[in-house]
C-alpha cells in the first residue's frame, strides 16, 4: 500500500498502481469492445518542455505521463485516474 493508501491492483496481468484505475481500466476495456472508444492505450508519456541547459547545467526534458487515452468521436481523449480523499 501507497502512502496515500492506494493498494496495487492487478487486471488481464496488467498492475494498476490503485484500485481506482483498476476500475477505471474495466469501464475502458468494455468501451473498447463496444467500439465506443478506440486506440485504448496505458501509461503514455507527454513531452511538455524539452530538455534545456541553464547556466551551464542541463535540466531534463519535463514529461507527464497520463494513465489513459483513447479515441472518442473523433477526438483524443486523455485522462489521469484519481482516487477520493
Amino acid at each position: 500500500m501507497s502512502k496515500y493508501g492506494a493498494k496495487k491492483t492487478t487486471i488481464d496481468g496488467i498492475t494498476f498502481s490503485s484500485k481506482a484505475e483498476a476500475n477505471r481500466y474495466m469501464v475502458l476495456r468494455l468501451l473498447a469492445n463496444g467500439s465506443t472508444i478506440t486506440d485504448l492505450r496505458m501509461q503514455v508519456k507527454f513531452d511538455l518542455a524539452p530538455a534545456v541547459v541553464i547556466k551551464g547545467r542541463k535540466r531534463p526534458p519535463i514529461r507527464y505521463m497520463a494513465d489513459f487515452v483513447y479515441m472518442q468521436d473523433g477526438k483524443q481523449v486523455t485522462e489521469d485516474v484519481k482516487g477520493a480523499p
